[in-house]
């Protein structure tokens, strides 16, 4: 059976299936709190909607719980995982840890947005000030040199409440994506 159809180098090609996944992606634009570019905004949904094409499991979206937090930017900085795997502590604005920053991201981004719920804050705070300075700077450059571009210098004790070394922010989508389960 015909199941689409593409071009590759001005040729028509038939694609024949019983099944045919088309993995878009790119929704990310959507939100107001985002690391990706506004120009993603699901059009390949948009277009399988409009022509009767069956969508399914479009509630999964990936996501990364943490961000650099700032006012001077629209798109957010993706904060990497590796950095808690690297042993950056995760606190809410009283310098508190509040989570085991090795759990599953879906884990780590409902215990910080409990936590942004409880302490009324739009942010917590993720912390390297504790791991050598030359390896931060080395492991992670781009991370290092984009908090150094916002005057933030991850690898210094820089918290007393509400100053910690990198302050991060729940995305949206995961916020729509929990109340939509």
């Amino acid at each position: 059976m015909l199941r689409g159809i593409c071009l590759k180098n001005n040729k028509t090609i038939n694609i024949y299936s019983r099944q045919t996944i088309l993995a878009t992606g790119g929704i990310g634009g959507l939100f107001k709190n985002s690391t990706n570019t506004r120009i993603l905004t699901g059009d390949a949904l948009s277009i399988s909607l409009r022509h009767n094409i069956k969508l399914k499991d479009i509630e999964y979206i990936q996501f990364h719980p943490t961000a650099l937090y700032t006012e001077k930017t629209k798109r957010m900085f993706l904060i990497s995982e590796s950095l808690r795997g690297e042993g950056a502590i995760l606190k809410n604005i009283y310098g508190h840890r509040f989570v085991n920053e090795l759990l599953p991201r879906d884990k780590v981004a409902d215990r910080i947005w409990n936590e942004i719920k409880e302490t009324n804050c739009n942010f917590v705070y993720l912390d390297v000030s504790h791991l050598d300075k030359d390896y931060i700077k080395n492991r992670f450059p781009l991370i290092y040199n984009t908090c150094l571009y916002y005057d933030i210098d991850i690898t210094k004790i820089q918290y007393q409440f509400a100053l910690l070394s990198i302050i991060i922010w729940v995305e949206l989508m995961w916020i729509n994506f929990q109340k939509h389960q």
